[in-house]
């Protein structure tokens, strides 16, 4: 469907597209970025909540927890307590424990009530109560029985439950509970501290962005809920918190909740607050709802304004496209009719007119760079895939399968393969580095195959220089003479071949570590050289243009006429292998 599309219809429907994905990535990129912010600062602000709650509840359970220990300190407590314990006790012993009772808590407005009782139900309540002996006693059963209060510092609290001793006005309290033991660590009693529940909740009623805090405040040892104002019935388990107690991240997102948990300092107890999801990000709603509507605004004005432009723009070029299009060898030199105030629409008719102008020209020559190339690749043919290169190569790869090496005649068959098929292929005048390269991978395999260890070799080409274009078989005669002539001074011979890109430059080394070139054979190549670049005519002698013998020199033509003004090149007679290196380069 694409294909079937004007130019104007295409370029507008790209932009389009490409405008529009730009938009939404920077939407994007401002919503994440944004909520981030908005969830860090929602994080911190839930964790402060949450640590107030934790606080404010730590200082209650100090409260009662200061009451109890005050008054199991108290001076007369323990005697008090052995005298109304013993069956002899008295009115006045009573009296006398009640009074101690009273005084620990007399200036904590917070506490409602302290009883102690001993494991046959008797009891001594500071406020009143209308419980039984068999009662009393039953429910120091349970405490001995349900949890471990045979520890030394051991303490129970108990959740939210309606005042055991004052049942009937159902009135919700917090109760800590502590073991009396006599000198040989027997608990003979219990000592109860109570706490109207109003007070914790009181500071569990927290707020964030408008809405209330769900908060429950959760027993460790044992494993229970000491207060919660959680809706009963709620879709959030309790139970399924408590397994989120124990692991090191505080904050957690639970089905459409999230819950943070804040540890006591003090106490083997967690704060949990629970806030739903929407709620933790109410601050960013607005705002989420104002990008979306701008992104929805600028994609629309983003769509017909691309609409009106590539019209305005591609009008001229629409018009252009007509004239070239009744423009043939015929018609040269005619002048478009339309007129343009665009420059760049001039610079193309300009453009175009030179074109036509040149053409000619264009043409010939590059019949004439096809009549070098394909005399350039039947010589390469000759020279390089001659009889002799092919025996020695059949016969190194016959040797490599008398050797067991099938893998490696393998390769080097592939190899062959390959130099063979891209020297046949001589209708195409020039390639790209890319497939040069290859071709020179498959040569220098042979080569490798042949004279083993030695030869070395490296080939390292900059990725941006894949598809610059060159004359075909350039490098390999470069090479070849490289190996030729290093073989006769060297044990091993080091070839390498770099091609690289430095912005608008292309550089090709190809160095070896032979003997070097002489002053004068430099000098008789950049004369050869010259002497084509002055008179073209020359370029129609076959002989003169051969890659055995004299490949540099025709190596060297070849590019200058194929990259004219833009060629330039360098011989070093020594490098830092102690060879040769030839160096040409062109501009993009």
């Amino acid at each position: 469907m694409l294909k079937h599309m004007g130019i104007r219809t295409r370029l507008s429907l790209v932009y389009t597209i490409v405008t529009t994905v730009v938009i939404l990535t920077v939407i994007l990129f401002i919503y994440n970025t944004y909520m981030k912010q908005v969830e860090w600062e929602s994080e911190n602000n839930f964790r402060q909540i949450a640590k107030a709650v934790m606080d404010r509840v730590d200082n209650h359970l100090d409260a009662i927890d200061q009451v109890t220990i005050d008054a199991m300190i108290a001076r007369d407590f323990r005697n008090c307590w052995e005298k109304w314990n013993s069956p002899e006790h008295s009115a006045e012993d009573e009296t006398a424990l009640r009074r101690i009772l009273i005084d620990t808590y007399r200036t904590r407005s917070n506490i409602r009530r302290v009883s102690v009782y001993n494991l046959d139900g008797d009891y001594v309540c500071t406020n009143s109560s209308e419980r039984t002996r068999e009662e009393v006693r039953k429910r120091g059963l349970e405490m001995l029985e349900k949890y471990n209060m045979n520890e030394v510092t051991s303490r129970v609290y108990l959740g939210s439950a309606v005042d055991f001793w004052n049942p009937y006005r159902g009135i919700q309290v917090i109760t800590e509970v502590k073991p009396i033991k006599n000198h040989k660590t027997e608990i003979t009693g219990f000592i109860e501290v109570q706490q109207n529940i109003r007070y914790l909740d009181e500071v569990c009623r927290m707020k964030m962005n408008g809405q209330e805090v769900a908060v429950t405040i959760l027993l460790n040892d044992p494993e229970e809920v000491l207060f919660s104002t959680m809706e009963k019935g709620s879709a959030l388990d309790i139970e399924g918190i408590e397994q989120f107690t124990n692991q090191y991240s505080r904050i957690h997102t639970i089905g459409s909740n999230v819950v943070f948990i804040t540890p006591s300092n003090t106490y083997y107890c967690d704060t949990v607050a629970v806030v739903p999801r929407k709620v933790f990000l109410a601050s960013a709603s607005n705002m989420i709802r104002g990008i979306l509507l701008f992104g929805l605004l600028m994609i629309l004005v983003n769509i017909i304004f691309c609409q009106i432009m590539t019209r305005l723009i591609l009008q001229p070029f629409t018009e252009l496209v007509r004239f070239m299009e009744k423009t043939d060898l015929t018609t040269f030199g005619e002048k478009p009719a339309f007129k343009t105030s665009i420059p760049e629409t001039a610079i193309v008719v300009r453009s175009f007119e030179n074109m036509t102008e040149r053409l000619h020209q264009s043409l010939e020559k590059q019949k004439k760079m096809e009549d070098i190339q394909t005399q350039a690749v039947f010589d390469a043919l000759q020279s390089t895939i001659g009889p002799h290169f092919l025996y020695n190569s059949l016969g190194g790869i016959a040797n490599m399968c008398e050797e067991g090496e099938n893998e490696a005649a393998a390769d080097a068959c592939y190899s062959l393969t390959e130099i063979l098929r891209y020297a046949s292929g001589y209708v195409d005048a020039e390639v790209t580095f890319h497939d040069e390269i290859d071709n020179i991978r498959s040569y220098l395999s042979i080569m490798k195959s042949r004279y083993r260890q030695r030869l070395e070799y490296a080939i390292h080409m900059d990725e941006e220089c894949a598809y610059q274009m060159l004359p075909k078989l350039t490098l390999q005669p470069l090479v070849e003479n490289a190996i030729k002539y290093s073989l006769l001074e060297q044990e091993t011979v080091i070839v390498r071949v770099d091609v690289r890109c430095q912005g608008k430059k292309v550089s090709v080394e190809v160095a070896d570590n032979g003997c070097g070139i002489s002053a004068e054979e430099e000098r008789r190549i950049g004369e050869e050289l010259e002497a084509f670049r002055k008179d073209r005519t020359k370029l129609y002698e076959p002989e003169r243009i051969r890659f055995g013998g004299m490949g540099l020199a025709g190596t060297l033509i070849r590019l200058s006429l194929f990259y004219e003004d833009r060629f330039w090149y360098r011989i070093d007679s020594e490098n830092k292998e102690g060879g040769t290196s030839i160096w040409f380069g062109f501009t993009i």
